[in-house]
C-alpha cells in the first residue's frame, strides 16, 4: 500500500510488518500514468493490468534494493576500520601489461598514420592492400582486442591449478 512521502507499507500477516522507503515512487507513478493511458478495455481492465505493471516494477526495485544492500555487507559498509583508501604499488605483471598495451597501441597508431588501415566506402567499397604490414596491423589489433580474454583465460587456468594442488 502506498503512503505518505512515498513510503510503501509491506504487510505479510502479522509476522513481518515493515515501511521500505523508494525513492523512485513518484517516477513510477507517472510512468504507470502513461503505461494506462494506453490501455484499451474497461474500468476493471485497465487496473488489473495496472497493478500488473506495479507489481512488475516493485518487484524490480525491491531486487535491486536486496543486491545493492549484499553488495554493500559484502563490501564491509558500515564495519569500523573500514577505509576507502589504498596503497597500490605496481609490480611486474602491471608493468608488463601496460608494455604490452602500450606496445600494441603504439604499433597500431603507426600503421594507422602510414595508411595501413586505409578504407574508402563511398563511392565505392575499398579496403587497404592486403600485404604483410597490413595483415599484421590487423593482428596486432585482433591481440589487442582479445588481451582481456587472454588475461581471463590465463587466470582461470591459474585458479584451476591452485586448486585441483588442495
Amino acid at each position: 500500500m502506498l503512503g505518505k512521502g512515498g513510503v510503501v507499507h509491506i504487510h505479510k500477516g502479522d509476522a513481518f510488518r515493515g515501511q521500505l522507503f523508494l525513492g523512485g515512487i513518484l517516477p513510477l507513478q507517472h510512468l504507470l500514468t502513461d503505461l494506462l493511458a494506453g490501455i484499451d478495455g474497461s474500468l476493471l481492465q485497465r487496473l488489473r493490468n495496472g497493478v500488473t505493471i506495479l507489481s512488475i516494477l516493485l518487484t524490480w526495485c525491491l531486487e535491486n534494493a536486496l543486491e545493492t544492500a549484499d553488495s554493500m555487507k559484502s563490501r564491509g559498509y558500515g564495519l569500523p576500520g573500514r577505509t576507502a583508501f589504498s596503497i597500490y604499488r605496481l609490480d611486474d605483471r602491471d608493468q608488463a601489461a601496460l608494455w604490452w598495451l602500450g606496445a600494441l597501441g603504439g604499433y597500431i597508431l603507426s600503421m594507422w598514420g602510414a595508411g595501413g588501415f586505409a578504407c574508402r566506402y563511398f563511392p565505392t567499397f575499398r579496403l587497404a592492400p592486403r600485404d604483410g604490414w597490413s595483415l599484421s596491423g590487423l593482428l596486432a589489433f585482433g591481440l589487442l582486442c582479445l588481451t582481456p580474454v587472454i588475461i581471463d583465460r590465463r587466470e582461470d587456468r591459474q585458479w584451476t591449478r591452485l586448486r585441483s594442488m588442495t
